[in-house]
């Protein structure tokens, strides 16, 4: 878990990966969040998602007791680029905001500049963080598994609403 760059694809000198390695540590200090760049060749996995998630889990990642982090993969089998989030990187990195950083990775792939593109990850990743929790998920909560949760409030206002129901349907059966 202490290495943070994993090139099974091979894209990156050792230089870069040093650099990247450096700039995930001050990340990490700085906002209490883990985070790792992955790169293959090949998927063993169903989806990008699948590999990314299990990478994750299986390899003893993340801060505290809910594993909070994010991963960044650049799976070169299905070309195609995945984050996974854990604990309460989840609250931070919603959808519109991991679309944003895989976005603006996207412009340095494009180009085969992949120390570009880790670095735009790791770059963009602070940005959000430094940001906080998005209003969008003020519903939400991370459990004890570090499993992301929206709060339904569906049950109270249906109940509120039944009760009424009832009240006028009694008032008007006196009537």
């Amino acid at each position: 878990a202490s290495e943070k760059v994993y090139d099974f694809a091979e894209l990156l000198s050792d230089s870069e990966e040093k650099e990247i390695y450096n700039d995930i540590i001050e990340f990490t200090n700085t906002y209490n969040l883990d985070a790792v760049v992955v790169t293959i060749n090949y998927n063993n996995k169903s989806s990008a998602m699948a590999y990314a998630d299990d990478f994750y889990d299986y390899n003893n990642f993340g801060v505290g007791s809910t594993y909070d982090g994010i991963l960044f993969l650049i799976d070169m089998d299905n070309r195609e680029m995945w984050l996974s989030t854990t604990g309460t990187a989840q609250w931070i990195y919603d959808y519109y905001r991991m679309d944003k950083i895989l976005d603006a990775t996207y412009d340095k792939i494009a180009y085969k500049d992949y120390y570009g593109c880790a670095s735009e990850f790791v770059k963009e990743s602070s940005y959000y963080a430094k940001l906080g929790i998005p209003s969008t998920n003020k519903n939400a909560y991370i459990d004890e598994n570090g499993d992301y949760h929206v709060k339904n409030n569906y049950t109270s206002v249906h109940s509120a609403n039944l009760t009424l129901a009832f009240i006028v349907a009694g008032i008007i059966t006196l009537v």
